[in-house]
């Protein structure tokens, strides 16, 4: 039995086009391709928008996207609330 990655639930919401999934590689849709290529996914694959349960073998062949960083910054509205909790 194969064991694959787990994937985060924000990654399988709704159709998603075969750029977007690029996007979330961080890589062209050309470059994508060739990994698909690489892998005969694109052979697998219908054209046209992709379901949840086409773009999960992506995911489980290619491992899920990389998350990007979390930022620590705060953000204006973060300040802003802070500025009020400090005035009372």
């Amino acid at each position: 039995m194969a064991h694959y990655p787990v994937i985060p639930e924000r990654f399988l919401q709704g159709v998603k086009t075969r750029k977007q999934l690029a996007g979330e590689y961080d890589m062209s849709e050309s470059t994508f391709y060739r990994h698909l290529k690489k892998h005969h996914l694109h052979l697998r694959l219908p054209s046209g928008l992709l379901r949840p349960a086409d773009y999960i073998i992506v995911y489980q062949t290619l491992g899920p996207p990389v998350l990007p960083p979390v930022s620590m910054k705060p953000t204006a509205t973060h300040q802003a609330d802070r500025q009020a909790h400090d005035r009372f």
